[in-house]
């Protein structure tokens, strides 16, 4: 199941609109969307806990992360007694947060499902169909399907964690292959990659924040196994493989992410651009759309991708995209702590919940993702 099919008592990642949602038409196997649970109300706006809660939410990302970069141990879990304790002594906002990362999701999906890729038909009737099961995928192969590419264009997109195909299937086709106020209509089918969701939030946060940190190593300088990271989060081996591959046949390449799909799509793009002669192809022919990614504009630029070709947009309530924007130093990553202490005080939602959702954050800035569809110029957005 995923956020559109089961919504969940908890704190969680809402691809679906805000209520009242907007008509949406059955998918091909015939599952209806639901409306999305009211947005959590923050009453709390003291400084201690919204940082608290941000810290909550970023807990295992940042030291995940900080350990990928390092090449150390990753932190154990926290266990249930740190909940309890949690909830005994914090804040509603925090132990919310914490609620969110460590209860068990029953939206899970099994990891030999991570890195599956599909493809949505711009039908208007969201509709999709499974290309290659994880794994499947080769970088010499052709995984791109001949009515994928339109105008010598292929559009990739990145799913971010605990959705999936039939939740983005409903969104993109609301978004991207609609005619709607608010939307844009690509007029050609997306490539999506899944990303896969983990028994806990906090196992999915502790994978994308490898992503994260390995792409802090990458862009250092410092060599890595690109077998074991392609374990680590299969996701990442479909990225890049269809991103190689779609280059290799001369083609351009728009990339989709939403939230984690940020951390895949700009790790992936920046161990390609590390291969000889990609650096180049990816300046040239690559533009990202990022929807609070967990990778920031100059992420992107760092693989060869132009600034005006990267357009970071998002809702300046999620901490997500608050954080995400933030481009970290690599050989100096403590020097950007000013910066990420201001984003987690500008933040009020830290529970992934409406504010990151892709149906909030395209209206609010749909002039800029408007211009950047039709070639305009890239930017960061937090509206």
């Amino acid at each position: 199941m995923d956020s559109l099919q089961a919504p969940r008592s908890r704190g969680t990642l809402r691809l679906s609109p805000p209520s009242p949602a907007p008509p949406a038409e059955a998918s091909a196997g015939g599952e209806e969307p639901v409306d999305s649970l009211p947005e959590v109300q923050h009453h709390s706006r003291h400084l201690g806990a919204k940082i608290g809660a941000g810290l909550a939410l970023g807990l295992v990302g940042l030291g995940a992360a900080s350990g990928a970069a390092l090449g150390g141990a990753l932190p154990a879990p926290i266990g249930a007694p740190t909940q309890q304790w949690v909830a005994s002594v914090a804040p509603q906002p925090v132990v919310q947060a914490f609620n969110n990362i460590f209860e068990p999701n029953p939206g899970a999906d099994t990891p030999s499902h991570y890195g599956e890729v599909y493809e949505i038909t711009p039908t208007g009737q969201g509709q999709s169909t499974l290309l290659a099961m994880a794994g499947q995928t080769t970088p010499d192969g052709n995984n791109i399907p001949a009515n994928a590419v339109v105008n010598n264009r292929v559009v990739i997109g990145v799913e971010g964690i605990d959705g999936g195909m039939s939740s983005y299937t409903h969104t993109y086709t609301d978004l991207l292959d609609s005619n709607k106020s608010g939307s844009y209509n690509l007029n050609q089918p997306i490539v999506m990659v899944h990303e896969g969701t983990d028994a806990t939030r906090a196992a999915d946060i502790t994978r994308i924040a490898e992503d994260y940190g390995t792409m802090k190593q990458v862009q250092a300088g410092v060599p890595v196994d690109q077998s074991q990271v392609f374990k680590t989060d299969p996701s990442v081996q479909s990225t890049y493989n269809l991103m190689k591959q779609s280059l290799d046949q001369g083609h351009q390449v728009l990339v989709v992410a939403h939230s984690g799909g940020g951390a895949v799509s700009a790790l992936a793009l920046n161990m390609l651009s590390h291969q000889p002669g990609y650096h180049d192809k990816i300046a040239q022919d690559v533009r990202v759309l990022s929807f609070a990614g967990v990778a920031s504009q100059k992420d992107y630029n760092q693989a060869g991708v132009p600034m005006n070709n990267v357009l970071y947009v998002g809702d300046h309530r999620d901490a997500v995209a608050q954080l995400g924007s933030v481009y970290v130093t690599p050989s100096n990553p403590t020097g950007d702590y000013t910066e990420i202490a201001n984003a987690l005080t500008h933040s009020s939602d830290f529970t992934l919940g409406v504010p990151h959702s892709p149906y909030t954050i395209m209206p609010e800035n749909v002039g800029h993702i408007q211009s950047f569809l039709a070639g305009g110029p890239g930017g960061t957005y937090i509206s």
